[in-house]
């Protein structure tokens, strides 16, 4: 099914499947992928996140892209690390890099403190792939992942995209 939908977006681009072998490919004139098809099913990786309620933050999915893109620049770590400070109904963005820091302020609205360092490529991809107005960042605690949720879902299992943190307060 993805093989077939992969097709129709990629016009310039064959796909197929080797049935025997249980497996895909996609070849272009430049490029030829192939991949293992997986009879089995996903992981539950719900199962990892705690049960009860965190610390829920709701910010403006745009203005939290647009903060990360230009604060992450000037960090030159090898995860592109940023650190978010949310207090006082604000998120604080910092970049730390050899030679300079960079900071953005967005608001938000929040009843808690927290501070974490989160890779912001991760970030970046899970933002943009929201569709939202308002994301809801929802935070447990250092040892668990950060869950990032469109706000204008009605059920918060619909979508969900989670990074564990990679180090915080």
């Amino acid at each position: 099914k993805a093989a077939a939908l992969l097709g129709r977006i990629i016009t310039s681009m064959t796909v197929g499947r080797f049935e025997k072998q249980n497996r895909l490919y996609f070849q272009s004139k430049s490029t030829s992928i192939c991949v293992v098809e997986s009879a089995s099913e996903y992981p539950d990786v719900r199962r990892i996140i705690p049960s009860g309620h965190g610390d829920v933050i709701t910010v403006d999915t745009d203005a939290l892209i647009g903060a990360i893109e230009s604060t992450c620049i000037m960090s030159d770590d090898a995860y592109r690390s940023i650190n978010l400070d949310i207090s006082d109904e604000k998120i604080t963005i910092t970049a730390i890099g050899t030679n300079s820091t960079s900071r953005s302020v967005i608001p938000c609205m929040c009843d808690c403190v927290i501070k974490i360092r989160i890779n912001s490529t991760y970030l970046l991809q899970a933002l943009k792939s929201m569709n939202s107005a308002e994301t809801f960042i929802k935070y447990f605690s250092i040892t668990a992942p950060v869950m990032f949720m469109p706000a204008d879902y009605k059920q918060w299992n619909e979508r969900l995209d989670i990074i564990m943190p990679l180090s915080g307060e």
